[in-house]
């Protein structure tokens, strides 16, 4: 995923489509090292469904604003898990951050 250069982001959205068979924490973070930039360590858990993004989220600076480059992002999981399937949704404002906005 790849999210343009002074945007905001809105909300993430988590829909387990396969249930995991063991719970796994879920990251979503840019691709130079922050791997829980915008999602810090969704529980999974074993059930398929919508997971809602609480407590969970990134920092709250990088929400506001990606910065002034695109922003290349890499998902993670921290348990070895051969089930399960995640759609995850990211919602944002292009140019938000701009001067002149569309």
């Amino acid at each position: 995923m790849v999210i343009p250069a002074n945007s905001k982001i809105i909300d993430v959205v988590v829909d387990l489509a396969t249930a995991a068979n063991a719970t796994t924490n879920i990251s979503v973070g840019d691709t130079v090292g922050g791997a829980t930039t915008i999602l810090n360590t969704l529980a999974s858990g074993t059930t398929a469904g919508l997971k809602t993004v609480t407590t969970q989220g990134g920092g709250t600076n990088a929400w506001a604003n990606t910065g002034t480059a695109d922003l290349k992002l890499t998902v993670t999981n921290s348990a070895a898990t051969t089930a399960g399937e995640a759609v995850i949704t990211i919602l944002y404002a292009q140019a938000y951050n701009t001067a002149v906005q569309p």
